[in-house]
């Protein structure tokens, strides 16, 4: 299988994605919200100067922290909050703030097994933007695919397949209502693969600022 996922435009009420597949049986995910788990960090060392957080065991891409997650810390003296990772490593992730404080920036500590429950990643957080809402929503809002050698390409949301979509369109508009919580799964079922191209709205769940408190 071969198929590659790519976000080419992204802003607080919108996302769109191009999803490529070389052969048939191709699938991939666009996640709404998910769950990272940390497993035991050992010692957390918190740097101000640096933005950064060390751990002294595990590993943060392991655990499926990426780059836009959102690492919920509590348990700390003086590191609790919400922070966006703007890089990660296996053992390091930098920081770009804190969401839910006034402050912007980390505070010098060592802690042993801080706590990351609550932590999540999502492929249409826009850069800065988190959950106001523990569920979320998406829209399909418009879409254009290309199905290669008489493809077939299926969008499937809870297990219900929403659109069967056969050779070629130019700016579809999904019909159906799709105001849905629930992740998007594109899959090419058959022929040899074809290009999609999805327009997504942010309907409930998503934040309208930034970090600092700034309009995008």
């Amino acid at each position: 299988m071969a198929i590659t996922k790519r976000r080419i435009h992204s802003s607080v009420n919108k996302v769109k994605f191009k999803v490529t597949a070389t052969a048939a049986a191709d699938t991939t995910t666009l996640t709404i919200k998910s769950l990272v788990t940390v497993s035991g960090s050992g010692n957390s060392t918190f740097s101000a100067a640096n933005g950064t957080i060390v751990r002294s065991i595990g590993d943060w891409e392991s655990d499926g922290v990426t780059v836009g997650s959102v690492l919920v810390i509590t348990t700390t003296l003086s590191n609790n909050g919400s922070f966006i990772v703007k890089t990660v490593s296996p053992t390091i992730v930098t920081i770009e703030s804190n969401t839910s404080a006034a402050r912007n920036y980390l505070v010098d500590e060592v802690f042993f097994n801080a706590v990351y429950t609550g932590s999540y990643k999502s492929d249409f957080l826009h850069y800065g933007q988190i959950f106001t809402l523990a569920s979320p929503k998406v829209h399909i809002a418009e879409m254009s695919y290309s199905c290669n050698a008489s493809g077939e390409l299926t969008i499937t949301r809870a297990g219900t397949v929403t659109h069967k979509l056969f050779g070629n369109a130019v700016n579809f508009h999904a019909p159906s209502p799709e105001n849905s919580t629930t992740d998007i799964v594109v899959a090419f079922a058959t022929g040899a693969g074809g290009t999609i191209i999805l327009e997504l709205s942010k309907m409930e769940g998503f934040s309208a600022v930034n970090p600092s408190g700034l309009p995008y």
